[in-house]
């Protein structure tokens, strides 16, 4: 047991993972909410899992994905208000954990500020931030790559509770990979700032100037994350990664994990020399915001692709 990645001492460490009608925490709201209290060295591990009736259909492809329908949630589903008294309750004073920190700590402070429950100041930590820190090589660092990098067990679903406890196994796993010096980046921020993963966010000057080419491959992704193509299409602004490809001159974009395509190539270059200039030379991931438009039923199956364009420093596109 020597070789076991799972500490047998120290505080209890609540892993948290939700799932949510979309992206958007202004927006959309967590359908489904998990946490698991790691207990080192106990043969048990407390859990919470609540679905949350929030009073409006699922979308379908939400549902496809995640299985939740409209009948669980009219049949057991809590009011919200109620679900995160019960949170915080279990998260008490411990760290949080979950897989996409940024992401998760996002709507939870929107699910608190929209319910009058005060922000939580619990330091939260990114098992996703982690993995990428620990296994650089890897070609992605979704929950599946990792999991079955490192052996894990899956399930078919899409489950927040599945999610919570494969996001504590490759916590765990990252933090024994890491050297020690390289543990003390996986400490993370307070809960209530809204980004405690150490991910710099890239602000620019809100113009979107900038677009992502080879979105066209990449529909799958989009449909899947944004909901199918409808008449009206989507018109939608959120953060996504960038991702500076150490052994080219690709800047990656990334969707909630998922590729769906790269900064044109001037582009990419302007902005990894804009990048050395700066005080973030040297990241890997980045963050900055997205504009997604499109996902338009037409005609002709070639037009009403989804495309995006980023906000980003530099000069005119």
């Amino acid at each position: 047991m020597s070789n076991s990645p799972y500490p047998h001492s120290g505080e209890p460490v609540v892993f948290i993972d939700f799932a949510t009608t979309g992206l958007c925490p202004k927006r959309d709201l967590i359908i489904e909410l998990a946490a698991l209290k790691h207990i080192p060295g106990g043969e048990q591990h407390p859990y919470l899992e609540r679905l949350i009736d929030i009073n409006r259909a699922v979308p379908r492809f939400v549902a496809e994905r995640t299985g939740i329908n409209d009948g669980m949630l009219l049949a057991s589903g809590r009011r919200m208000d109620e679900v995160l008294d019960d949170l915080l309750a279990f998260v008490s004073d411990h760290p949080v954990v979950s897989f996409d920190i940024n992401h998760d700590a996002a709507f939870l402070n929107a699910a608190l500020a929209r319910h009058g429950r005060p922000a939580l100041h619990n330091e939260g930590r990114c098992a996703l931030a982690a993995a990428r820190a620990a296994w650089p090589g890897l070609p992605d660092h979704r929950l599946p790559t990792l999991a079955r990098h490192l052996g894990l067990e899956q399930t078919a679903g899409e489950r927040a509770l599945d999610h919570a406890r494969l996001a504590r196994d490759v916590w765990f796993h990252a933090l024994q990979a890491l050297p020690g010096e390289a543990r003390g980046n996986t400490i993370g921020k307070p809960l209530a700032g809204g980004a405690p993963a150490p991910t710099a966010f890239i602000d620019g000057p809100g113009e979107f100037r900038f677009e992502v080419v080879g979105t066209r491959r990449y529909q799958d992704v989009f449909e899947s994350l944004c909901g199918p193509r409808t008449p009206k299409g989507a018109a939608l602004e959120i953060p996504v990664q960038l991702r500076v490809d150490p052994d080219s001159n690709a800047v990656r974009v990334l969707l909630h994990g998922h590729m769906v395509g790269n900064l044109g190539p001037r582009v990419a270059l302007e902005f990894r020399g804009w990048l050395a200039g700066s005080a973030l030379a040297g990241q890997t991931y980045l963050a900055c915001a997205a504009s997604i438009l499109g996902g338009t039923v037409r005609t002709s199956q070639e037009d009403g692709n989804y495309v995006m364009w980023v906000d980003l420093p530099g000069r005119e596109a």
